[in-house]
């Protein structure tokens, strides 16, 4: 695929679809694994669903409000300037009541 040309609008509809099953497997976890992680832990199963549902949804919220032109940049010396793993209320989820 060397120097090949790729159309924008074929590029545009795979990433969306990449991304969309990347969401819908994050949501399909959270119901497959739920069962086995309260009975793991021994909680209540709707108690941990609901936990990891809203785990997981403050995931896929940071995800799509990235801001991916800062968070891709790079310093002039070649390093790179990511998105923080500590943003304000990024842990917001382990202190919700369920």
């Amino acid at each position: 695929m060397e120097r090949e040309l790729i159309e924008v609008e074929v590029v545009r509809r795979r990433v969306f679809a990449f991304a969309r099953l990347i969401r819908d497997r994050m949501d399909a976890a959270v119901s497959r694994e739920a069962p086995l992680g309260a009975a793991h832990f021994q909680i209540d199963e709707g108690d941990f669903w609901r936990w990891l549902k809203g785990m997981m949804t403050h995931l896929q919220t940071e995800l799509a409000t990235i801001d991916f032109d800062k968070a891709l940049a790079t310093e002039p010396d070649g390093g790179t300037k990511g998105v923080s793993d500590r943003a304000e209320g990024a842990n917001d989820f382990l202190t919700r009541e369920c």
